[in-house]
C-alpha cells in the first residue's frame, strides 16, 4: 500500500466517522454536545453506580439510553439513527441484561420454573 492509498481510506473511514458523529449528537445533546455525558455522570453519581463492575457498566448503559430517550422526548425530535421505538426495546434489553448480570453478581442463578 502506497501513501496515497494509505491517505484515501483514512480520510474516506475519517468522513464517515465525522457523519455518524454528527448525526447521533441530535438525538443524545442539546447545544452542548457533551450534555448527555454531564447529565449522566450526574446520575450515575447519585445512584452511586460503579462502573467497574459488569453490572455497574450495565446500568450506566441504562442511564445513558434513558437520557437519550429524555432528550429526544424534550426536543420533539425525530432521532436520525435509532428509532424510538428501538430505543425502547435497546432499553429493555439493557434492563434484562442487568438482571442477569446482577444475578450472576448478587445471587446464585435459580433454575426459572416453567408451568
Amino acid at each position: 500500500m502506497n501513501q496515497k492509498q494509505f491517505e484515501s481510506i483514512i480520510n474516506n473511514v475519517h468522513s464517515k466517522r465525522m457523519d455518524l458523529l454528527i448525526s447521533k449528537r441530535h438525538d443524545y445533546a442539546n447545544e452542548d454536545i457533551l450534555s448527555n455525558f454531564k447529565r449522566v455522570s450526574i446520575l450515575c453519581g447519585q445512584l452511586g453506580i460503579d462502573v467497574s463492575t459488569p453490572f455497574g457498566a450495565n446500568m450506566f448503559l441504562v442511564v445513558l439510553k434513558l437520557d437519550r430517550l429524555m432528550n429526544l422526548y424534550r426536543k420533539k425530535a425525530k432521532p436520525e439513527n435509532e428509532s424510538v421505538e428501538d430505543t425502547y426495546c435497546d432499553f429493555h434489553n439493557y434492563l434484562d441484561l442487568a438482571l442477569a448480570n446482577y444475578t450472576e453478581e448478587v445471587e446464585e442463578p435459580k433454575e426459572i420454573n416453567k408451568k
